[in-house]
């Protein structure tokens, strides 16, 4: 103690001086030095230490003190969190036989102890007390004795296993869209997907599975992954064709239900030679990730681990968010595919189009022509690419003015003659149609171009030929015209003279005289009639049917037939008769040509009836009292179903066999219809053979008037 009431730190080193002979201590020599600076220094250093202990343990750190050899002289509390082990466990322990057991690792750090060199930082996997690993960013100082002897080391490290996890997952997310992006097919997307994931997470063999054609099975693909260096031939050839049904297995159980799967037990989950050759390579987990591409699932991934452990989440978190991504891919190369093909297609088809294809934008300059445009137009397609539309060919004329009408989104169709060059003359089709982009916006035009030139000489012909056969018709109509006047004027003095002398006023003509008369008169009125219907029918072709309409009783006009008709020969017992409303029906009509047609129509029924009746019925509709059709009928021959168009035609009859059994020149029925369509009427047949025939003339709108006709 001091003076002043303080006190210092001694050190006294002393020893006994003793008598030789009896060895028995006569005094004793001290020496002491104050040490009070060394003492303060060592409290400082315990404070230190229990300060830094303090901090070792609540910091976010793992922090442990190894001797030389490596055994632990002191751990944190972080470190037996992290690693599972307690602290008791730990201390006294080597560190490399408990958490870094690697050998080449052990003998590296004792070399490196020794020599003072240890890194001052580096990173490394320790195992944990559940066979995990976790990888710790380490800072490391070598630990010295006062005298600077070695006497271990301490280190510091971090946790950085979620992290490098997240980086990894990045990179291999990158790697993958990257390079799988760039692939040319699904294949090599596959390929790439399988190698990537293998190598990040250190997985020695992936393999594909793909649905077939028909999504009715799955097939193990032949895209596959095998570690460089791991036998695997059995296995990917055990594998190789294998399918399974939706729910079968580990893959087909994912490709069913569209989520991940991770199975312990490799061999349960996979089925024959596959099992056998999976548990032989010595697989034991089994990781199943779908590829989806929006609701369906495109592609199944499948990957074997050799060791049962922990399942590592974020292993498959990764693998789920790549195969995501790979599925968002496979969807955008199908379609990339798809559309290729597509536009294969397409250009087929327009290479091998018999017309030219043109697409223009909204200005009119040429986008693109097809290989016939350039045959068509003599230039190439430098030539053509960028010009306006309009200067493509030098046009002497046009059908049309396309242009406005395709900026305004309608189509159009016309044709133009080339004015020069190559195609000269040419007549050209253009067909055009305005082309919109996928929202519906008018970008431009597409057209097609077709050499029409034989199509319009034909046409010309053809107008040619039209006019040649309407002049000759015409000087047909005016021919037969003018002769039937000529004709008719001879024939009625025949006619008139054989009446006279068929009278026999004097007596001088006998029994066969008159019947001669008769003959000459029939022949003469059969003559007469064929020359009034040629007649008829020139007027008809060459639209000169005058029709003076007036207003016309119709039942007095078929009464009035049926006793003009009286007199015509008809086979025995065959009747005649008119059926008519009691009221008087009258109609606006051209009442000539109307009883010309009711004549021809009643006329033709008397010739081909043998028995029963012919009869000529206006029929008025009840409820509005207007006259609706006049039907002449018959029980006679009837038509056949395959004549009774043709026999509306000039000249033509029921049969060959017709005219001669029954006479007639075949153009009745056809001046009957032709008066009829320039009265506004329709003329109608319903015949059936050994029956008999109704014509009907459908009277349209006719006006109805009741009382006494003018």
């Amino acid at each position: 103690r001091r003076p002043d009431g303080s006190y210092v730190w001694l050190e006294t080193n002393g020893r006994a001086v003793r008598d030789p002979q009896t060895g028995q201590p006569l005094w004793f020599v001290c020496a002491s030095r104050d040490i009070t600076a060394r003492k303060r220094i060592e409290v400082a250093l315990r404070e230190s230490e229990q300060r830094l202990r303090a901090t070792l343990e609540t910091a976010n750190l793992v922090a442990v003190a190894l001797d030389p050899e490596g055994t632990v002289t002191f751990c944190n509390e972080g470190l037996c969190s992290t690693t599972g082990w307690t602290r008791d466990t730990l201390l006294g322990r080597n560190w490399f036989d408990i958490a870094m057991t690697d050998a080449p690792v052990r003998r590296h750090f004792r070399k490196q102890v020794r020599r003072g060199t240890i890194p001052a930082r580096f990173e490394g996997e320790i195992v944990c007390r559940d066979g995990t690993r976790r990888l710790i960013e380490w800072d490391n100082n070598i630990l010295r004795d006062p005298l600077g002897e070695i006497i271990g080391t301490v280190s510091l490290g971090l946790d950085v296993t979620e992290k490098r996890q997240e980086e990894t997952a990045l990179q291999l997310l990158q790697t993958v869209t990257v390079a799988a992006g760039a692939a040319e097919d699904i294949d090599t997307a596959l390929g790439i997907m399988l190698r990537s994931m293998c190598e990040s997470a250190r997985w020695r063999y992936g393999e594909a599975w793909l649905p077939d054609a028909g999504a009715a099975r799955l097939v193990r693909h032949d895209v596959c992954f095998a570690a460089p260096g791991a036998d695997l031939s059995a296995l990917l050839a055990s594998g190789k064709g294998l399918t399974l049904e939706r729910g079968d297995g580990m893959a087909g159980s994912v490709w069913g239900r569209g989520e991940m799967a991770w199975v312990e037990d490799l061999g349960s989950s996979l089925t024959g030679s596959h099992q056998e050759a999976a548990v032989a390579a010595g697989f034991h987990i089994g990781v199943a990730v779908p590829v989806m591409s929006g609701h369906q699932v495109t592609a199944v991934l499948c990957f074997f681990l050799p060791a049962a452990g922990r399942r590592d989440q974020r292993a498959a978190e990764v693998l789920a968010t790549v195969a995501k991504q790979l599925g968002s891919m496979i969807l955008r190369k199908r379609v990339e595919t798809e559309l290729r093909e597509s536009e294969a297609r397409l250009r087929a088809i327009m290479r091998s189009m018999k017309e030219g294809l043109i697409i223009t934008d909204l200005d009119d300059r040429i986008q693109f022509v097809n290989e016939r445009t350039l045959e068509l137009t003599g230039r190439t397609e430098r030539e053509l690419i960028g010009r306006q539309a309009s200067d493509m060919l030098p046009v002497a004329e046009s059908s049309g003015a396309s242009k406005r009408q395709l900026a305004q989104g309608h189509s159009d169709r016309y044709e133009v003659r080339v004015a020069n060059g190559e195609l000269t003359g040419a007549w050209l089709e253009i067909t055009g149609g305005p082309l919109a982009n996928a929202d519906g916006v008018i970008v431009g035009t597409l057209g097609t171009v077709a050499d029409v030139s034989d199509r319009k000489r034909y046409e010309e012909a053809i107008l040619r030929a039209r006019d040649a056969a309407e002049t000759a018709s015409r000087a047909k109509s005016d021919f037969l015209s003018r002769m039937s006047h000529e004709l008719r004027t001879p024939l009625n003095s025949v006619i008139g003279f054989a009446r006279v002398l068929r009278r026999n006023g004097a007596g001088q003509f006998g029994k066969d005289d008159l019947t001669y008369l008769d003959r000459i008169q029939a022949n003469g009125e059969h003559l007469l009639k064929l020359v009034n219907d040629l007649l008829d029918v020139a007027k008809i072709e060459a639209g000169r049917v005058t029709i003076e309409r007036g207003t016309v009783r119709l039942d007095t006009l078929v009464r009035e037939i049926v006793d003009q008709l009286e007199g015509q020969p008809r086979a025995t017992g065959v009747v005649l008769r008119a059926e008519v409303p009691t009221a008087a029906v009258a109609v606006e009509t051209d009442a000539r040509l109307l009883r010309q047609v009711l004549i021809n129509l009643a006329g033709n029924a008397l010739r081909f009836t043998h028995q029963g009746h012919v009869v000529i019925s206006l029929v008025v509709d009840p409820a509005t009292r207007r006259p609706n059709r006049i039907d002449v009928s018959d029980t006679g021959i009837g038509i056949p179903a395959d004549r009774q168009r043709a026999i509306f035609e000039p000249f033509e009859q029921a049969d060959s066999t017709t005219s001669r059994a029954y006479g007639g020149t075949g153009l009745g029925l056809s001046i009957a219809r032709s008066l009829c369509e320039a009265l506004g009427y329709t003329l109608t047949l319903a015949s059936k053979p050994g029956e008999g025939s109704t014509f009907s003339v459908y009277l349209g709108g006719a006006e109805l008037f009741t009382g006494e006709a003018a």
